[in-house]
Formats: structure tokens, sequence, C-alpha cells
């Protein structure tokens, strides 16, 4: 089975994704409906590899991506793990954040207990799929 038509199985009981195809690939974008700033999340099928694009309406650096790279792992390995990773996200069961500091800085996906256990003031923004874990993104 291609591997559009493996993520597609996976993916559709999650929300519901627009597609879109172009000669390099295909893309599944889905919106949340319940939150603000406006989010967007996009699974990108490119070379090969997938990619995850979280976006996040005036935020900067958006979107934020994670790289798949199906090549290092297997097609059917690859599938369950943007599939869980995709679901982490609706589900709200990780949650995107922007760390501050010169070395140990920048975004990472982390659980909301992880959240919870970090100083304030080392955070900048957090941000959850429907608004939940929202910290800081207006003025990020």
């Amino acid at each position: 089975m291609p591997l559009d038509s493996s993520l597609v199985s996976l993916l559709s009981p999650f929300a519901t994704w627009e597609r879109s195809d172009w000669p390099e690939g295909a893309s599944f974008i889905t919106r949340s409906a319940r939150s603000l700033p406006a989010r967007s999340l996009e699974v990108r099928l490119r070379d090969g590899d997938v990619e995850i694009c979280f976006a996040i309406q005036g935020v900067r650096g958006s979107p934020f991506e994670q790289l798949f790279a199906v090549a290092k792992i297997g097609e059917n390995e690859a599938v369950r793990a943007v599939a869980d990773f995709v679901e982490a996200i609706l589900r709200e069961k990780i949650v995107l954040v922007m760390s501050r500091g010169a070395v140990k800085g920048g975004r990472e996906f982390i659980e909301p207990e992880d959240l919870a256990q970090r100083e304030p003031s080392s955070i900048r923004w957090s941000a959850s799929w429907n608004g939940t874990y929202d910290r800081g993104l207006f003025g990020a």
C-alpha cells in the first residue's frame, strides 16, 4: 500500500483532513475549531519522508516542523509513528513549547505533566491543539 494511502487510513479517525497533491508529493491538513489564535496541522509527504507542520497564526517561527525519515525506520513503522504523533497533538497528549535559553532553548514537544513541572520563567510560550495548555502566545 502506498505511503499516502497508509497514512489516510490511520489519520482519518482523528480529524477531518483536506488533501492536496503536487508533483513532489501530497499533504493532508486539518484546522483546530476550538482555539485562538487559529492553528492548523499539516502532514506533508515529500521525497519519501513525512513532515508534520504545526502552524499557529501570528506566532513567530510558525509553522513548527517535525520530520520523520521513512527510509531510516521503514514505511510501516514511520506511518505508525506519524499517526501516533498526530494523535498526541490532536488529543493534547503533547504540547508545543518554546523554551528560553541560549543553549537549551528552542521548540520541543512535551507532555502536559512535564510542562507543569517546568519553571514558568524557562518557557517563552506553550501551545496545544485546543488551547488547553496555551501560555504566553500573544506577543510571542
